[in-house]
Formats: structure tokens, sequence, C-alpha cells
């Protein structure tokens, strides 16, 4: 049986002993694609002129968080985020060893985490939490009464969040995935893995109206030292290779 990745219990109590450690690849494999993202927003104009921000959810344990201080001018330029606190505390104490100032990073492999958990309650018709966004009214809600609870599987909400989070047409999501159907569900000819249609007519916002997939690229993992068996036969070690995507923000709003 495969550990509750899903589970805030999990990572805290793993976050106890675990010092370091980096998902599928090592921590400088986006570097590229947030490169790509960040000159993207410097040449489309940057939306208010801002400076662009870098969010990075799920941070844990890795060494990214410090790695991508080097992309930007300044460190208030990245967040950094995970639901265990103590993966949090202990990446505050490691910063505090070795920089005088704060470091950050980006999207991992969070989406593959939370796949893994059980299907999300979420009140519906769903309400952006921006401020600035109210909650649009029809006969229908007033004949429905109070919203109703209903399951939405954890990548489908992320990207809704995301999208609430990412300013339209500039924005850029990077992650990094064992699966090389981790976004389908963004894909607008895809089926099987969209959104259940129930959802949509409850009014959960589709996710492909909010992201494109712009850039999917196989990223083989270097292998071990080949290693001998009883014979002193070489043994054969089957290639490994994850994927890195990147997603770009369109400009509705959920």
């Amino acid at each position: 049986m495969p550990p509750p990745y899903g589970t805030k219990a999990y990572w805290d109590a793993r976050f106890q002993h675990e010092e370091k450690y980096e998902w599928l690849l090592p921590a400088n494999s986006l570097n590229a694609v947030i490169r790509e993202a960040l000159l993207h927003h410097q040449t489309s104009g940057g939306g208010d002129g801002s400076a662009p921000q870098i969010l990075h959810i799920g941070c844990g344990s890795s060494d990214l968080s410090f790695q991508l201080r080097d992309l930007v001018a300044s460190p208030r330029q990245i967040t950094n985020v995970d639901y265990s606190p103590t993966a949090v505390q202990k990446c505050r104490l490691r910063e505090a060893a070795a920089l005088s100032a704060t470091t950050t990073s980006d999207p991992t492999s969070t989406c593959d985490a939370i796949s893994c958990a059980e299907d999300v309650p979420v009140l519906l018709p769903f309400t952006s939490p921006r401020n600035d966004v109210q909650p649009r009214q029809t006969d229908n809600d007033n004949e429905a009464g109070a919203a109703k609870t209903a399951l939405v599987h954890p990548a489908h909400l992320l990207a809704v969040h995301m999208a609430v989070l990412t300013p339209p047409r500039t924005g850029r999501w990077c992650a990094l995935s064992y699966s090389d159907d981790r976004f389908s569900f963004m894909d607008p000819d895809s089926s099987s893995t969209a959104v259940d249609e129930d959802l949509l007519e409850r009014r959960f916002p589709d996710p492909r109206r909010f992201w494109k997939v712009e850039r999917k690229e196989r990223a083989t993992v270097a292998p071990p030292a080949a290693a001998t068996g009883s014979g002193g036969h070489v043994v054969h070690q089957p290639e490994i290779a994850h994927w890195l995507y990147a997603m770009v923000r369109s400009n509705e709003m959920p």
C-alpha cells in the first residue's frame, strides 16, 4: 500500500526527521522553464509593470527554495508555502543558517501528492476567494436554496485556485510530475479526464477556461552506477523519466 501522500499528518511526521529531499528530479530541473516565464513577463509588459512574483506550492525540504534566489532581483519576489508547519519551520532554520536574506522557490510535484488524496468537498456554486469578485446569483440558486457540497478532484481544484492567484495573460504555472497525463483535463478536446459535466452544471469553474498547456517536456533521470548480478553480469536498469509542464494563463477569471 502506498504512503498516504494526500494527508497532512503524513507530511508532518515525515518532515520531523527528513532534512532534505528532492522529488523526482534535481532542484534545478525547472530553471529553464522558469526563466522563460520570467522573460515572458518582461517582454509582455508585465501587467502593471511590477516585478514578477513566484509562488512555490509544497516547498517541502527541497533545495529549490534556495536555488531560485539566483533567478530574481529580490527575494521578496518569491513565496514558499507548505501545509506542513514542520516543513516551513525547517526551511526557515536552513535559510537563517545559509543566507542573510529570504530565499524561495516554484511549483514542483505538489500536483502528484494531492492527486493521491481523496476528492475534496467544495461548496457549489463556487465562489472565488478574491475579495473583488462577488458570487453571481441566478433564479436557479434561489430555487435550490443554500449552496450544496460536491466532491472535486484535488488537481481540478488546485487549477482553479491557481487561476485566482495568477495574473491573467502574463502568468505562468510550472510543474514537475511523474505522470505524462497529469494535466490532461486542461485539453479542450479531452473528455475522459475532464471535470464532470454535473459539476460544471452546478457552476464549478472549468479549469480549461483558465489554463493551456504551453509546453510538455520529457525529463530523463540520470541513471545510477551500473549494478552487477551474482555472476558478474551488468544488471539492466530501465530508463526513468518524468515530465516538465508549463501552463499559460488565459484572460478569463474564476
